[in-house]
Parts: C-alpha cells; sequence; structure tokens
C-alpha cells in the first residue's frame, strides 16, 4: 500500500510528525508540491488533513473514534433493513467471525455524511435550517 500510494503522489507522514515519504515526480499536480515550501506546524497540518497518508498519533486518534461510532452504528442497525438509516444491516459487510470488514468506498461516505453533513436527514434541509438544526 505505501509504495501505491507514493507513485499516485500521496506522501506519508510517518508517525513521528517530521518524516515524509514521497516519490519525485515528474510533474506536480498538488498545492503542496510548489516550490518554496514553507514548513511550519500549521502547514504540516493543513498539507496532512488534505492530500497527505497521515500516520501521527493524533490522526490514529480520529480514526480509532470513527471506527468506534461506526461499530457502534452497525450494531445498532443491524437488525433494521429498512431505510430509516443512511447505513443499514446490508452495509456493514462482515466476516465469517462477525468483524465488520473494511471498505474504503463506505469509510469515505461515512465521513462525507457525518462528519461533513452529507446524510439523508441533512439533504432536505435548507441552508438556514442546517445552521439552527442540530441532531
Amino acid at each position: 500500500m505505501r509504495r501505491e500510494a507514493i507513485s499516485l503522489g500521496i506522501p506519508i507522514l510517518l508517525c513521528d510528525g517530521r518524516t515524509l515519504l514521497c516519490a519525485c515526480r515528474s510533474h506536480q499536480d498538488k498545492g503542496w508540491e510548489e516550490a518554496p515550501w514553507t514548513v511550519t506546524a500549521e502547514n504540516v497540518a493543513k498539507w496532512a488533513s488534505q492530500e497527505w497518508i497521515d500516520l501521527r498519533a493524533e490522526n490514529m486518534s480520529v480514526w480509532r473514534e470513527r471506527f468506534r461510532k461506526i461499530q457502534e452504528e452497525a450494531d445498532y442497525g443491524a437488525s433494521d433493513s429498512s431505510s430509516r438509516f443512511d447505513r443499514g444491516m446490508y452495509l456493514w459487510e462482515r466476516d465469517g467471525e462477525a468483524h465488520i470488514r473494511i471498505d474504503p468506498g463506505e469509510m469515505v461516505a461515512w465521513v462525507l455524511i457525518h462528519e461533513f453533513r452529507g446524510g439523508r436527514f441533512d439533504a432536505y434541509l435548507t441552508s438556514d435550517s442546517r445552521e439552527t438544526t442540530k441532531h
């Protein structure tokens, strides 16, 4: 996976927060690739959140919490086959031991729904009601 990411131009920021694995590429098509680099904590945080694989402890904590919420949601909706939930019983595929299989596309969808308000409930809200509605 490391080789594939790097060959596609996706750098990997290692857990030390200082080591970046990346490849020299013939064309630069990412904003952070433009010279000169001004390496500051703010820029590293911005680049890591936008286009890098971030293996720092704080980012791993975010992912652990996401997986916890997904597990909770999958357990809650495991017996519901209705359209009531964005994610019902058939979404999170399980292996023979009932462990959830991680599907990258479903992870992206989950993040978009839960963190960027892309879920079914939000689809019917106007921009005014989104600001005042909490769910």
